[in-house]
């Protein structure tokens, strides 16, 4: 292959690679609530999550998990994946309340901690949330487990797993320190009042997911229906995955409230994006599979079809309006933008405003291009380091 060929199938199978990942993850999440073949549930489940991992024009805005931009996805769905593996033995816990106790795991998983707030931009920021959510949630189980007359907070504490106290202490003490750095962002201003950012979420809430256009509300509105009538049909039997329900709808509250204290982008006007909505969305599409397959489980004999058409139109709306590829003629020219400057006698490539290459914005200035230009060349694209700029606005 062409050097620009390669980069454009490297792009591809990052994002295969991290489609698939994200999907095995959530297929894990979701298929320990069943008894029944492993595949089976890992099938089912995938299918179902698969729907919502959209790639046309359609939802592109709120609903692309796996983003057009490669960058987007080493910032946000790969390090998503990975803190979801991370959660695994802390979601096993809930379930069975066992957490391993071996010093090895320990380092390791106090290891994963050090790497996971260094990676992307979410990660640092959900261990803030849930672990202090975690931790009042075992406390609370410790206490209730104590027998009446002996009930403390002291033996509460002691009957707490010693290996899963000091990963999750680590691991806070670990994205504290992110936290602070973070907040050394180049990209990192205050020219926004908090209480204006403020007014933005509350904004940015009301048109992703309650407004007819982005698929939020649709996703949303199903998951509501699922969990209600799984809640009054089988509320007794599904106790557990109901207050996780309800403790997943407490973190998303409070993530999302949060978040005017990451600062202000300007390419993210509402505060809320697919990038930043990231953990909310994952959320949805874990309760509605979830609650979806339970209720399917449930239901017996002829009766079975009524989830089951149920979920199959909630699929097939997303996967019906999800038929192009994003961008499609933008990454075209892109690619003809790369074989102009390849091809070039000069050092600095007078571009159109169409699509920019490798960069977010349209430079004017040759200089301003430094790191296209080594991109260019590191990836022998160029045979040197050929410069590129592009024509002023409404030049010809």
């Amino acid at each position: 292959m062409s050097p620009i060929d390669s980069v454009y199938l490297s792009i591809t199978l990052a994002k295969f690679v991290a489609h698939i990942l994200l999907l095995l993850v959530l297929g894990y999440y979701v298929s320990v609530w069943f008894t029944w073949a492993k595949w089976k549930s890992y099938l089912t489940s995938s299918v179902i999550i698969s729907s919502f991992l959209i790639g046309g024009n359609m939802y592109i805005d709120h609903l692309a998990i796996i983003d057009p931009a490669v960058t987007y996805i080493m910032f946000y769905a790969l390090p998503m994946t990975a803190l979801l593996a991370f959660y695994i033995p802390f979601y096993k816990y809930y379930i069975t309340g066992a957490f391993p106790t071996s010093p090895l795991f320990a380092a390791l998983w106090v290891v994963f901690a050090l790497v996971m707030v260094f990676f992307g931009a979410l990660t640092c920021a959900m261990l803030l949330v849930t672990l202090p959510m975690f931790a009042a949630g075992i406390m609370w189980r410790a206490y209730s487990n104590l027998p009446q007359d002996s009930k403390s907070l002291v033996g509460a504490v002691k009957k707490l797993n010693v290996t899963m106290i000091v990963v999750m202490a680590f691991s806070f003490l670990f994205a504290l320190y992110s936290f602070y750095i973070g907040t050394k962002n180049s990209e990192h201003k205050e020219d926004i009042a908090l209480k204006e950012r403020f007014l933005f979420l509350f904004k940015g809430i009301k048109e992703v997911f309650f407004k007819n256009q982005w698929g939020v509300d649709y996703l949303l509105g199903a998951t509501v229906i699922s969990v209600v009538l799984l809640a009054v049909l089988y509320g007794r039997e599904q106790k557990r995955y109901l207050y996780l329900v309800a403790g997943l709808a407490a973190f998303s509250a409070l993530y999302l409230f949060l978040l005017p204290l990451g600062g202000y982008r300007n390419y993210r006007p509402l505060i809320l994006r697919r990038d930043t909505t990231l953990p909310v969305l994952l959320v949805l599409m874990f309760v509605f599979t979830t609650s979806g397959m339970l209720l399917l489980k449930h239901y017996k004999g002829r009766f079975k079809v009524y989830p089951l058409v149920f979920i199959a139109a909630v699929c097939w709306h997303f996967e019906s309006t999800d038929m192009e590829m994003p961008n499609g003629n933008a990454k075209h020219d892109e690619k003809v933008f790369m074989i102009l400057a390849e091809a070039s006698k000069e050092d600095c490539v007078l571009l159109d405003r169409w699509v920019p290459v490798a960069s977010w914005w349209y430079n004017t200035k040759c200089e301003d291009s430094e790191p296209v230009a080594n991109f260019l060349y590191f990836y022998h694209i160029t045979p040197r380091k050929i410069y590129v700029h592009y024509k002023e606005v409404g030049q010809p």
